[in-house]
């Protein structure tokens, strides 16, 4: 069994935005893409957008952010009226639902650590430690993990299932707080704190997870963050195509990067499918006859039973709100 590696959790990064926004002067704004870029990742805008305007904090001054084309407001029509009122009250002029002079007030001296660009270099030198080979666990069961969100909160389930009898043998679910968006190619810095919290240091499961192994930018998704700063078996199984070249339409087709096989879409009946590939000590032979073995529908079974189970206690979470 390998040593877990130590990676970087529990990043508030929805802090560091709210902390830029709160660096605009009166008077002035920031785009979208100007935070994004102060946090290392111009590709974070779209994230960004939705923390300022979906997570409540009075204090922070998000009429203040803006489109790369001065719009304003995001989403609902009712922050473009918000938004607008703020910004007059200031003495910023605007016209059409836009900012009339964008670049004589534009505010560009944010001063917030580039976070994405330091956990971009933390996943290039933990992949070298991915193990693409089997040196699968003894118990004999599989684990499906996903997780589902309302705002600042997030469920995470586990449902484990005997590989012999495919019965469901044990059920888990936790909750608590979300402090980093989803952001493709960073998903493993949200999910995997709460991970931890359904997952037991005695477990010796294969853990199947609702995101990208290999099969990512920087060759280290979801499944092998979980894998090797969790020294356990993991599969990357994602509904979604992140990177890769598809060879063919079939029940299984290879997934080439840079000349090399690193994943494969698994379709049953003719569907969307599966893009599987290795999170961490399990090899792509053994994670595709596994997922496979496990697919009664679109995606195998521990999948989308935790989906059920996370999904229901999300909306069990926003009733209590």
């Amino acid at each position: 069994m390998s040593p877990s590696a130590r990676c970087s959790e529990d990043v508030d990064l929805n802090g560091l935005i709210f902390k830029a926004v709160g660096q605009i002067p009166e008077g002035r704004v920031a785009t979208y893409g100007e935070i994004a870029k102060a946090l290392g990742d111009v590709r974070a805008a779209k994230a960004v957008a939705q923390v300022v305007w979906d997570l409540e904090r009075p204090e922070v001054p998000r009429h203040r952010v803006v489109s790369a084309d001065g719009e304003i407001g995001f989403g609902e029509a009712i922050s473009i009226v918000e938004a607008t009122r703020s910004l007059r009250a200031e003495g910023v002029p605007s016209k059409g639902g836009r900012i009339a002079n964008l670049d004589a007030i534009r505010f560009k001296d944010l001063r917030i650590p580039p976070m994405l660009r330091q956990l971009r270099e933390e996943q290039e030198a933990l992949r070298p430690l991915v193990l693409e080979y089997d040196d699968l666990p003894a118990s004999g069961c599989i684990s499906g993990l996903d997780a589902s969100y309302s705002k600042e909160m997030g469920c995470v389930a586990l449902v484990r299932l005997d590989l012999t009898s495919l019965e469901v043998v044990e059920v888990r679910k936790a909750v608590g707080p979300v402090r980093f968006p989803y952001i493709t190619g960073y998903l493993g810095y949200r999910e995997l704190p709460l991970i931890r919290k359904v997952c037991r240091p005695s477990d010796e499961d294969v853990l199947l997870i609702d995101g990208q192994g290999v099969l990512h930018p920087r060759g280290f998704g979801i499944a092998c963050q979980v894998g090797v700063c969790m020294s356990t078996a993991t599969i990357g199984a994602a509904k979604s195509h992140l990177v890769g070249m598809v060879m063919g339409d079939g029940a299984r087709s290879e997934v080439m990067v840079d000349g090399k096989v690193k994943g494969m879409r698994l379709s049953r009946g003719g569907g969307k499918g599966i893009f599987v590939s290795v999170g961490h000590r399990v090899s792509l032979r053994t994670a595709c006859a596994l997922c496979e073995r496990l697919m009664v529908g679109r995606v195998p079974e521990p999948l989308r039973l935790a989906h059920v189970l996370a999904t229901r206690g999300r909306k069990e979470m926003e009733m209590d709100t």
